[in-house]
């Protein structure tokens, strides 16, 4: 089944503070010169952890969209909060929403699933139709980067501070230990995994 996941509202904060990233990257926090390419080398960290982990940091409203209902609906983003609504296209192609009382939810497993409350049947949609049923969700740690795992923000800052200092893809003439691999191990508990069947 194709399922697609889109972020539709995006949180207004990074779980990582811009004086934090400096603080590790050893600048003073007067120098000011780099400060948007910092800012933005924290957002591509936090983006490489979230979709390495399969999960949201900060609290953002997600999509997922499928052609039909499937016997068990499993949410591909960790760490969901609640869901918001079900709505999907009718067998005349009407818009509809689901009621909560007709599905029950399981956020306490990863990945989080929704299937039909006890004597319910998840309705018919229009036959042959693209994303026909939408549900969305909330999922993140939590408003603000104090409820982010502390592994997670610490593979943030290293990532931060490996970009910050070679700005190439490719280095030569020196020899260090591989930063990418310290930052799998920190963020290796977090990776949520999922039957690709579901």
């Amino acid at each position: 089944m194709y399922i697609s996941l889109a972020q539709t509202t995006a949180p207004s904060v990074e779980p990582i503070l811009k004086a934090d990233a400096k603080v590790h990257i050893r600048l003073p926090i007067a120098y000011t010169d780099d400060d948007t390419y910092i800012e933005s080398l924290i957002s591509a960290a936090r983006h490489y952890v979230e979709t390495a982990t399969n999960r949201q940091l900060i609290t953002a409203t997600w999509k997922q969209r499928m052609d039909s209902f499937p016997a068990e609906i499993v949410l591909r983003k960790g760490n969901v909060q609640s869901i918001t609504s079900i709505a999907y296209d009718d067998e005349n192609g009407d818009a509809q929403t689901l009621s909560s009382s007709l599905y029950q939810v399981d956020l306490n497993y990863e990945p989080s699933r929704i299937k039909p409350a006890y004597g319910e049947v998840w309705p018919s949609t229009r036959p042959g139709e693209y994303a026909s049923v939408t549900v969305t969700f909330t999922a993140g740690y939590g408003a603000s980067g104090t409820y982010v795992p502390a592994g997670l923000k610490h593979a943030i800052l290293l990532l931060v501070g490996q970009w910050y200092e070679h700005r190439e893809p490719v280095v030569t003439g020196i020899i260090a230990a591989k930063v990418p691999y310290t930052v799998e191990n920190l963020i290796a508990p977090y990776k949520m995994r999922y039957m690709h069947g579901c």
